[in-house]
C-alpha cells in the first residue's frame, strides 16, 4: 500500500515537472495568495484607504486561493489548465467548502467548550474538581488532527466529488440518498490508502517548511543569518506549493481512474 502510494505520489511529480509551465502558473498564484494574506495582516485600519486595502485584501485572499485549487485540480485532470472552467471550479470549490469548514468550527468550539470546563485549576477544600490531563491532551491531540488532517482530507474529497456529482440532485434526493452519499463519502476519505497519500504529501508542504522556517540554526554574523533565512523561506514556500500541488493532483487522478472505472463496470453489470 506505502509502495503504490509513494508511486503514485513521485508519479504526479514526474508529470508536473513535464508540464512546468503550468507550474509556473500556480506558483504565480501563490504568490498572489501569499502576498494577499501579508497585505491583509499588515495593513493598519487607520485611514479609509487602509480599510479599503484591508477588504480588498480580504476578498482576494479566498478568490486566489480557490482558483488556485481549481488550477490544480483542472490541471491533473485535463493537463491544462482553462481559465474559464477554473473560474467556474472555484465558485463550486468555494459553496462545497462552506459546509466542511463550519462543520469544522463547530467541532471545535464544542470541544474548546469542554476542554475549558475540565481544564480548571484544583484548588484545596474546594469544590473544584481537578485538571484532567489526560482529557486536554486527547483534546489537543483531536484539534491537531481536526486542523491539518480531517478537514483538509473532507475538503479534497468534496471537491472532487463536485467535479463528477450533482449535489444539489443527491440532496434533493432525500435523507436515504445524502446520507449514503456522505458514508461513501466518509470512507473514501479515511480509507488506509487516502491517508497514507496525504500523509506523504503532508511530508512535504508542512512538514518540512515548518522545520525550515522554525528550526534556528545559529550563525556567527549577521549577514549569514539572514542568507540562510532567505534561503529557507525560498525552500519552504516552494516545498509548500510543490507538495500541495502534487497531492491535491494525486487524489484528483486517483479519483479520475476510480470513475472511469466505475463507468467501465456498469455498462457490463447493466
Amino acid at each position: 500500500m506505502f509502495k503504490n502510494s509513494l508511486s503514485s505520489f513521485l508519479s504526479t511529480c514526474r508529470e508536473l515537472a513535464r508540464h512546468w509551465q503550468a507550474v509556473a502558473i500556480m506558483a504565480a498564484l501563490y504568490l498572489l495568495l501569499l502576498g494577499a494574506l501579508y497585505g491583509f495582516i499588515t495593513t493598519r485600519e487607520a485611514t479609509a484607504i487602509q480599510i479599503l486595502q484591508t477588504l480588498l485584501f480580504a476578498a482576494a485572499a479566498p478568490f486566489i486561493f480557490f482558483l488556485l485549487q481549481a488550477a490544480i485540480i483542472g490541471q491533473a485532470r485535463d493537463g491544462e489548465i482553462h481559465w474559464y472552467a477554473a473560474l467556474k471550479r472555484s465558485c463550486k470549490l468555494a459553496l462545497t467548502a462552506l459546509p466542511v469548514v463550519a462543520v469544522g468550527f463547530a467541532l471545535m468550539w464544542v470541544t474548546n467548550r469542554w476542554q475549558s470546563q475540565i481544564s480548571i485549576p484544583y484548588a484545596p477544600f474546594q469544590s473544584v474538581r481537578p485538571t484532567n490531563e489526560w482529557s486536554l491532551m486527547a483534546l489537543s491531540t483531536f484539534h491537531t488532527l481536526l486542523v491539518t488532517v480531517v478537514v483538509p482530507l473532507l475538503l479534497i474529497h468534496v471537491w472532487l466529488e463536485t467535479m463528477d456529482r450533482d449535489l444539489v440532485a443527491t440532496v434533493r434526493g432525500g435523507a436515504d440518498s445524502t446520507l449514503k452519499w456522505l458514508r461513501g463519502l466518509l470512507v473514501r476519505s479515511f480509507a488506509a490508502e487516502s491517508v497514507l497519500l496525504y500523509f506523504i504529501g503532508f511530508l512535504l508542504f508542512a512538514a518540512v517548511p515548518y522545520v525550515l522556517l522554525f528550526v534556528h540554526l545559529p550563525f556567527q554574523s549577521q549577514w549569514g543569518e539572514f542568507g540562510a533565512f532567505a534561503g529557507r523561506l525560498g525552500v519552504a514556500i516552494f516545498a509548500s506549493l510543490l507538495g500541495w500541488v502534487a497531492t491535491l493532483s494525486t487524489f484528483t487522478r486517483r479519483h479520475a481512474q476510480a470513475v472511469a472505472k466505475a463507468e467501465e463496470i456498469s455498462p457490463v453489470t447493466n
